[in-house]
């Protein structure tokens, strides 16, 4: 079965190979080569054969040589992008040659990604392997007319893509449906097993999918339970680890004297038993518990005060398993049954939509045959549901009797069906992005951003894409928000698989994807000739990486090794695209990264997080294709100069860059000395700039050129820049910014927007100490929305908003200080969208008769 479902990433790989394609003869790279023939036929062949994947795709199901047929083009489709890689590489060292320019030559001699052999011997070995490529591409191809697979498709085949128009990309916080009675009776076990002030521990077990953590979080959630002392969730894993488990529940509570280390059992059981559980109201929950040994679930009830009196602890746990539930309770566990088939169907109901439909008596029927194959399970309910949200009838008839229903989930390797069934109906590079999830640990918190970086540095989607596929992954419950508790101010977005998610992920990648323990010895990783992706646990620096990991990774993670000097040991390989490091804790970074453009110079995306003893950056500003830059919690790291360029010509294509949570951060120097003494932007190319949490950051001698910038809870930014009345003298702004986003702000002025006069958007939130619109803002005639948001302070909207006669949108949330608005909006003529929300006089006086003709040029007007 997981050679069916990898069968189905084929489109996905077969689309980034023809997108390379296509990119190399655009860009007549071939010219240099005599390889045009080549390129145009291999890119002929791929089109002619991705017409009728889809039906090649919907017989892989039973038919074993098509399955091993799509195995063979995946493969192919991997090798002509690694192919195409070192061939544009090369071309560009060509081109580099031909162009009398000794500033871009010096800068493309550095971005070399071939080895040092002689052009000549490159070109020698790339047709060799063109020549192989196309040789196993007709070989392809002929069994691909043997098949005689039909064109399209059938309507069974695939999905259609969903609807791109929504913009929301989380769901609705609505009632959990189904468990109730289950939370009642949760609550009346724990409250009967309460009264002899001793701790107590109430199992809820039950198969995978039912909806015990959820149910665990509507008991956490429980008003009566917000009363105690301390409320601890801890996602306690496969992985048993009772220091972990100790030092999360510590992490969620007070701590006189600071964070400290907790690095044994015998300090950790102590700090719990003399400082914090001893005499407190405490709920704990332990979430999706797998250890089985009498031993350590001995040790974990006694690290909870089992049997210690004066202990006033509830403790819910979630397992799949009825033995560990008995071997850990103090009370009869909690067996969870299966959702009925009606609740079932009430959320196949919620999540497709249904009242919204047509023919609803009709789909009913179909709709509730349907919920009896859900088997109870609510995760499978949701998945189903969401994707019905996009069918018509003959769609709710194709779902309800397709042949999958007829597997058991032992056949599909422990995959409930309908998740299998969800996943079939993907569009191809979602099915790709999907599978990819499974390079994450199980329970692993996946921030969004970091996430949509690195399938953008992969390849799998455009960055338009990136929202979308999150927002189509969490309706499907592929995704679910994070319920583990965040790190202080960490304000980023994040996510985790359901464990069976998570398990249908690791079917589909299959071999692409390799896990290593730092345990094992094997050195068999570059006979993994199409792993892709690795993930390191546990790393030992017994063996070097280069032996470890294979040859052709693209992605490269690591798990539970945060005290090893990694980095002195890691050197990946040269076509690595996305780095990112956290909690290195070394003060200084080895040679190979101080040097990281001549050792990964395909990176197009780097992230540096959690770093605490770094306090110099390495210089990454010589990696050519570099697109995104995230520098998070390197509280050492002072300022960023010059040296973080390496050199002239830095830069060249990044085009965002996050700066957050950097609490030592006092000084950017926006610019540096370029060719002949003229001052260069640092990022000449920069798109987005988001600024969160640097307090002490100020910028000199100017705003940095980009597109969008956001600056978040940084003041000193704003100071910064107020203080200085013109930017003329810095380098050429040919790129304006356009939109501008001032948040979390104790600012009682904003004089900064002579920096941004060609300013179209302006956002204002959380600017608690504005007492009016910044007079600034009248000098912006470009500006065309204004959206304020939680300004309290702000009474009134001035009248020389008439001076901005551009203005197309103004939204106003939260702003329960204005309460009219000005006379001056009769001359907004250009003014097409209002958006009053959560301000209930201001509302009023719009809908007021005697307000209505002031308001009747404004196309459309939100109430929110």
């Amino acid at each position: 079965m997981a050679e069916v479902l990898a069968g189905f990433l084929t489109s996905a790989v077969v689309n980034i190979a023809k997108d390379k394609l296509a990119s190399a003869i655009a860009e007549q790279a071939n010219l240099l080569w005599n390889f045009g023939d080549d390129l145009e036929n291999m890119n002929s062949v791929l089109e002619s054969i991705s017409a009728e994947l889809q039906d090649a795709e919907r017989r892989s199901v039973k038919e074993k040589l098509v399955q091993l047929w799509l195995k063979r083009l995946k493969n192919a489709a991997f090798d002509i992008s690694d192919l195409l890689d070192d061939y544009q590489d090369t071309s560009d060292r060509l081109t580099a040659a031909k162009i009398p320019n000794e500033k871009k030559m010096k800068f493309l001699q550095k971005t070399r990604v071939l080895s040092c052999l002689p052009v000549a011997r490159k070109k020698i070995a790339v047709a060799n392997r063109m020549k192989n490529m196309r040789e196993e591409l007709r070989k392809i191809n002929d069994e691909f007319h043997s098949f005689n697979f039909t064109l399209g498709g059938t309507s069974t085949s695939v999905e259609q893509h969903y609807d791109i128009r929504e913009t929301s990309s989380l769901l609705p916080e609505e009632p959990i449906i189904g468990r109730n009675g289950d939370k009642r009776e949760i609550i009346k076990l724990l409250l009967a097993s309460t009264n002899n002030d001793e701790t107590v521990i109430l199992p809820i077990y039950g198969l995978g999918g039912m909806g015990k953590s959820t149910l665990a979080q509507l008991v956490y959630n429980d008003a009566q339970f917000k009363k105690y002392d301390y409320r601890i969730w801890v996602y306690v894993s496969r992985d048993f680890n009772l220091k972990k488990i100790g030092s999360s529940i510590i992490s969620q509570l007070p701590i006189e004297g600071g964070q400290q280390n907790w690095d044994t059992l015998h300090v950790i059981n102590q700090c719990l038993e003399k400082n914090l559980l001893c005499g407190k109201k405490v709920l704990i929950v332990l979430d999706d518990l797998w250890e089985e040994k009498d031993t350590e679930l001995g040790k974990l009830r006694s690290m909870l005060h089992v049997g210690k009196k004066c202990s006033m602890i509830d403790v819910i746990v979630t397992t799949r398993k009825e033995d560990i539930a008995r071997k850990v309770s103090t009370t009869e566990p909690y067996k969870l049954q299966p959702l009925k088939d009606d609740t079932c169907w009430e959320i196949i109901k919620r999540y497709s939509k249904f009242e919204q439909k047509h023919n609803q008596e009709r789909l009913e029927q179909i709709g509730l045959d349907i919920a009896k194959k859900c088997g109870g399970v609510a995760l499978a309910a949701q998945a189903l549901g969401y994707m019905l949200q996009y069918k018509d009838m003959s769609g709710w008839v194709e779902i309800n009797n397709s042949d999958i229903w007829n597997e058991s989930s032992e056949d599909n390797g422990g995959v409930l069906p309908s998740l299998k069934l969800s996943y079939e109906r993907m569009p191809p590079q979602l099915r790709m992005c999907f599978s990819y999830c499974a390079i994450f640990p199980k329970g692993h918190n996946i921030t969004e951003d970091d996430l949509i970086h690195q399938w953008i540095a992969l390849g799998f989607i455009k960055p338009s894409m990136g929202k979308e596929y999150i927002r189509q992954l969490l309706g499907m419950s592929f995704l679910q928000v994070s319920k583990l508790p965040k790190t202080s101010g960490d304000h980023m977005v994040q996510y985790t698989m359901h464990d069976l998610v998570h398990d249908l992920a690791t079917l589909i990648i299959g071999d692409e994807l390799m896990v290593s323990s730092g345990a094992s010895k094997s050195t068999n990783a570059h006979r993994l000739k199409y792993c892709r992706y690795a993930l390191v646990t546990k790393y030992d620096q017994e063996m070097k990486l280069s032996v470890v990991l294979p040859s052709k990774v693209r992605a490269l993670h690591f798990s539970d090794s945060s005290k090893l000097d990694l980095l002195g040991q890691l050197v990946p390989p040269m076509s690595l695209k996305d780095f990112s490091l956290e909690y290195y804790s070394s003060p200084s970074f080895p040679s190979w990264l101080m040097d990281i453009s001549h050792h990964l110079p395909n990176l197009t995306s780097i992230a540096l997080c959690n770093l605490p003893a770094c306090s110099n950056l390495p210089p990454l500003g010589q990696l050519p294709l570099l697109e995104s830059l995230r520098l998070w919690y390197l509280s050492k790291v002072a300022k960023i100069d010059m040296s973080i360029c390496g050199g002239k010509g830095a830069f060249p294509r990044l085009a965002k860059f996050d700066l957050g949570c950097m609490y030592g951060l006092e000084e950017w120097t926006t610019t540096y000395p370029g060719e002949d003494g003229v001052e260069e932007f640092m990022f000449p190319m920069l798109d987005e700039l988001h600024v969160y949490c640097c307090p002490g950051l100020r910028l000199k001698p100017c705003p940095p050129k980009c597109r969008k910038c956001t600056i978040n809870n940084s003041d000193q930014v704003i100071s910064s820049l107020e203080e200085v009345q013109t930017s003329s003298h810095c380098c050429n702004r040919s790129t304006p910014t356009t939109s501008l986003a001032i948040m979390e702000s104790e600012c009682h002025s904003c004089r900064l927007f002579h920096h941004f006069p060609a300013l179209q958007e302006l956002e204002l939130s959380s600017c608690h100490n504005l007492r009016s619109l910044p007079e600034g803002i009248q000098q912006l005639s470009s500006l065309q929305s204004l959206e304020l948001e939680w300004c309290n302070g702000i009474s009134a909207l001035p009248e020389w908003l008439r001076n901005i006669s551009s203005l197309k949108r103004l939204a106003i949330r939260y702003c329960k200080g204005i309460k009219s608005l000005p006379p001056c909006i009769q001359q907004l003529t250009n003014l097409q969208k209002l958006v009053v929300a959560k301000n209930g006089e201001l509302q009023q006086w719009c809908k007021s008769e005697e307000n209505k003709a002031k308001l009747a040029h404004i196309n459309s007007i939100i109430y929110e």
